[in-house]
């Protein structure tokens, strides 16, 4: 019995998610998908710019971006809570992807403008983090998202 206990417990700790965010809910490797979106909401062009890759790409709405326009949209601040609903993940040694639902809240007071995406990441682990280097991303009307979904909110 103990001997098993030891192995769960080794086993979780070299897991890749065991390597967790400061607030835990989510792997180390999506923390710039978290970044990205933390960097757009407060309008920090710096924080958008540390969690891409340099040949990062962005397929949005069926446009394709680099980050010089990404960057350009970048305003701000702007009053946005930000959510997330992991579908999948695959994390290797440098390379992860995610398929995952972001849900932001952007607005004040009572009725917040709530939009939804589904979306998909491929990070690469560099030398100064993990890194997005391809980010695909797809707004969903809110009739087509499904209503079981928890997200956990993230900065």
């Amino acid at each position: 019995m103990r001997f098993t206990l030891c192995l769960l417990v080794t086993t979780w700790l070299f897991s890749p998610f065991a390597q967790a965010t400061a607030n835990n809910d989510f792997p180390t490797a999506f923390q710039p998908v978290i970044d990205i979106f933390t960097g757009l909401s407060e309008g920090d062009k710096e924080k958008v710019k540390r969690s891409v890759a340099p040949d990062f790409i962005l397929l949005e709405q069926g446009e394709v971006w680099d980050t010089d326009m990404l960057l350009s949209i970048v305003k701000g601040p702007i009053p946005r809570i930000n959510a997330y609903h992991i579908i999948s993940s695959d994390i290797r040694e440098d390379l992860a992807l995610f398929n995952y639902w972001t849900q932001s809240n952007i607005g004040k007071g009572n009725n917040p403008n709530v939009l939804t995406w589904l979306e998909s990441v491929v990070v690469v682990k560099t030398n100064k983090g993990w890194k997005l280097q391809q980010f695909h991303s797809t707004r969903v009307l809110p009739e087509k998202v499904p209503v079981k979904l928890e997200f956990i909110q993230a900065r």
